[in-house]
C-alpha cells in the first residue's frame, strides 16, 4: 500500500466520507484522479495533501514532507526521506520529553504529591495511641479515632463497674 493510499484511507475513514469517488466530488477531482493517486500513477498537488491529512487529524507538515520524499528521485529524494527522517526523530523525541516531564507536572498538581498515603497516617496514630503512654479510648470522651477504637478495646471505668 502506498503511502498516498494510506492518508487517502485515514482521511476518509476519520471524515466519514464512503468512498473515492466522495472524496473526489469533495475536492472538485475526477473519480480517476483519486484513483490514480491510490495507485501510485500520479501524486495529489500539495493542497489537496495538506487537506487530507487535515480531514485524518495529522499534521500536514509531515505527509507533505513523506509524500515529497516518496515523489522525488536522486539526491533530491535522498535529501527528503532524510528530512522526513529527521521529522520523524524530532517529534518523537518531543513526545518523550513531554511524557517525562508530566509525572512531575501530575504530582505537583496534587495537594500532598503521590508520596503520601493516607493509610499511613491512620497506621501511624494508630500506633501512637497503642503506646502505653495515650490516653485510654472507649471513655466517651472523644478521643480518639474510629478506627483506633476499633483497634483497642475500650477501658471500663468505675461508673460502668458499678452499673454491671
Amino acid at each position: 500500500m502506498s503511502i498516498v493510499s494510506t492518508l487517502i484511507d485515514k482521511a476518509r475513514q476519520r471524515a466519514g466520507i464512503a468512498s473515492d469517488s466522495a472524496l473526489a466530488t469533495q475536492f472538485g477531482v475526477h473519480r480517476q484522479a483519486v484513483s490514480k493517486w491510490r495507485n501510485g500513477d500520479a501524486y495529489p498537488d500539495e493542497e489537496h495533501i495538506a487537506e487530507m491529512a487535515i480531514m485524518a487529524g495529522d499534521d500536514p507538515v509531515q505527509w507533505l514532507v513523506a509524500i515529497k520524499a516518496v515523489r522525488a528521485d536522486g539526491k533530491a529524494g535522498k535529501a527528503w526521506a532524510a528530512l522526513a527522517q529527521r521529522l520523524a526523530i524530532t517529534a518523537m523525541a518531543l513526545c518523550l520529553a513531554v511524557g517525562f516531564s508530566l509525572p512531575h507536572k501530575a504530582q505537583a498538581a496534587m495537594p500532598a504529591g503521590f508520596d503520601v498515603a493516607p493509610s499511613i497516617h491512620y497506621a501511624q496514630y494508630c500506633i501512637g495511641l497503642l503506646q502505653p503512654s495515650s490516653a485510654p479510648l472507649g471513655n466517651g470522651s472523644g478521643s480518639g479515632s474510629a478506627l483506633a477504637f476499633l483497634l483497642v478495646p475500650p477501658t471500663r471505668t468505675s461508673s460502668q463497674h458499678d452499673h454491671d
